[in-house]
């Protein structure tokens, strides 16, 4: 589950004290609505102050001290409609409770927003007959409900037009001027997505780092040095620290990445989870994920590259 994903922001649906337990046990689909449309604009909010200071790698520029170079042609940060887009459909797939994300309060969120539904519906009969199932019910209310719920994402961006004070800069219609639809993906599979996006991202930048910081290596210069081979002792000062970070960096993330390509390869057979990130970001086209992940010795003297 991708980073943005845990940090949902749930805002009055959820009571964090105590341990968390839900707040809409006694709601109405009304006060339900309401409840979520302030969930989805302040997460538009966080969004934007999280990559307009560039905490997010993802939104900055490898050019230091170069602001303007973080930003669109619009002036908002680098990767923040796409994350507003992201985390929409993560409300989507919560109200529809379709959410695979069982992280924390999604799950019992989900339980709770389809009681509300289905108590607060009428019973209406089908084409053939039969009464329609909770399923049904809750499906409509997201049609009636979706354009309201954009709507709130349209209302995040009016706020930060006021908060840093640029006058209107942003038109509300930044992000979208329709709700997106997700296009019915795979939700693992676009978490996954979004994982190695930014991997890639980061992953790029520890590089950058080593190639600074490590210039005296000979012919094989500007690289890092297996300790397993014997030669570690080559490597020293900002060069060694470097190396160390991303190392561990990598030992984090093989994890995550073993894990995922297993799921995505056994449950898309033939096709490569690498090759799915090559294929939709840029930033993964040099990354040789065999090599990335496998520190044995026999297979690399040299790393990250």
């Amino acid at each position: 589950i991708p980073p943005r994903t845990q940090n949902l922001c749930v805002g009055e649906l959820w009571y964090k004290s105590y341990g968390g337990r839900s707040n809409i046990k006694n709601d109405t689909k009304e006060s339900l609505k309401n409840k979520l449309k302030n969930a989805i604009q302040k997460e538009t909010e966080l969004l934007y102050e999280y990559h307009d200071k560039g905490t997010a790698i993802i939104s900055r520029n490898p050019m230091k001290g170069q602001k303007a170079n973080n930003n669109n042609s619009n002036g908002l940060p680098k990767g923040f409609c796409h994350a507003v887009q992201r985390s929409f459909i993560d409300y989507k797939n919560m109200i529809l409770g379709t959410s695979v994300n069982i992280y924390e309060y999604i799950g019992k969120l989900q339980e709770d927003i389809k009681k509300i539904i289905e108590k607060g519906t009428p019973q209406q009969k089908d084409k053939i007959g039969g009464v329609g199932s909770g399923a049904d019910k809750v499906n409509d209310w997201w049609k009636e409900i979706e354009k309201d719920m954009w709507g709130a994402v349209k209302c995040g961006i009016k706020t930060i037009n006021k908060k840093q004070k640029k006058n209107g800069t942003f038109s509300i219609d930044e992000c979208g001027i329709f709700p997106p639809t997700g296009n019915d993906e795979d939700q693992f599979v676009s978490w996954f997505k979004e994982w190695g996006e930014q991997f890639c991202i980061e992953r790029l930048q520890y590089e950058q780092n080593i190639r600074e910081a490590c210039t005296i290596n000979g012919k094989n210069g500007k690289k890092c040095i297996n300790s397993k081979s014997g030669q570690g002792d080559k490597v020293e000062g900002a060069c060694k620290r470097k190396c160390e970070e991303y190392k561990k960096y990598i030992s984090e993330k093989k994890q995550e990445w073993d894990k995922q390509k297993t799921k995505y390869e056994n449950k898309y057979v033939g096709k490569s989870a690498s090759d799915l990130l090559k294929e939709n970001y840029p930033e993964c086209i040099s990354a040789n994920f065999d090599f990335i992940f496998n520190d044995n010795i026999e297979y690399k003297t040299y790393y990250p590259y």
